[in-house]
């Protein structure tokens, strides 16, 4: 039987079990600061993230630009309280 589901294009970041995020346009600053700060409302600290971050991201296409991209985005991940909603 044929998969029904479409595939998974390079420019998403995937969690395996938590997130599928779209990249905008680019897909470093923002879509980074984004899955950054998700990974602090899930448990991990700033730097975790940001870490994980940097990982993932380093399987893109584009991979050598910084992602997050500004010292702002990396501050509001680093900053990021677990509890924000």
């Amino acid at each position: 039987m044929p998969n029904p589901y479409p595939p998974i294009p390079d420019s998403y970041w995937v969690i395996p079990n938590r997130l599928l995020a779209g990249e905008y346009p680019g897909g470093h600053g923002r879509t980074g600061a984004a899955v950054g700060c998700y990974l602090v409302r899930h448990g991990l600290t700033g730097e975790e993230a940001l870490a994980e971050v940097r990982r993932l991201h380093a399987a893109m296409a584009d991979r050598y630009k910084p992602s997050p991209e500004t010292p702002e985005q990396r501050a509001l991940v680093r900053n990021w309280s677990s509890s924000a909603t």
